[in-house]
């Protein structure tokens, strides 16, 4: 049986859809939000971890 492959790729945090406030209050307010990844001073997110929240998000929204 082969795994679910998806492109995983990091998004810094300019192409992320929310705002830096934002991502700095959402792995407090929602923990299953994904942790960033730090490289240097700057933060990046998987976009296969990003894009599993956001099927998460819209499966208890259908629900």
């Amino acid at each position: 049986m082969q795994a679910d492959r998806r492109e995983t790729r990091l998004i810094p945090t300019s192409e992320m859809p929310f705002s830096r406030m934002t991502l700095w209050r959402l792995p407090q307010t929602d923990p299953s939000f994904p942790k960033p990844i730090k490289i240097g001073n700057r933060n990046y997110y998987r976009s296969d971890e990003y894009q599993q929240w956001i099927e998460e998000k819209s499966a208890e929204r259908a629900a």
